[in-house]
């Protein structure tokens, strides 16, 4: 007599992008929190944003654009 295996349940589908996207928002905002919470500190983000050279300002594009591809390259990865 043979028995035919029961199939399993699906696992319900986990969204690996919503949930990345869903942690750097919440970062983002406790780190913004945080700075706008502190008058002193709120202050001296404000200076330090008037006074960037341009090349300065242009790493930190191309860093914020490295950032995100390499979390698109994080979800690819995960979701594997």
């Amino acid at each position: 007599m043979t028995t035919t295996p029961t199939p399993s349940p699906a696992r319900p589908r986990i969204r690996v992008g919503a949930v990345v996207y869903g942690l750097v928002l919440a970062a983002a905002s406790i780190g913004l929190l945080v700075i706008s919470a502190d008058p002193v500190l709120r202050a001296q983000v404000v200076e330090r944003g008037i006074t960037l050279e341009p090349g300065a300002a242009l790493a930190l594009v191309i860093a914020a654009l490295g950032t995100v591809a390499l979390l698109f390259g994080l979800t690819r990865v995960l979701r594997r």
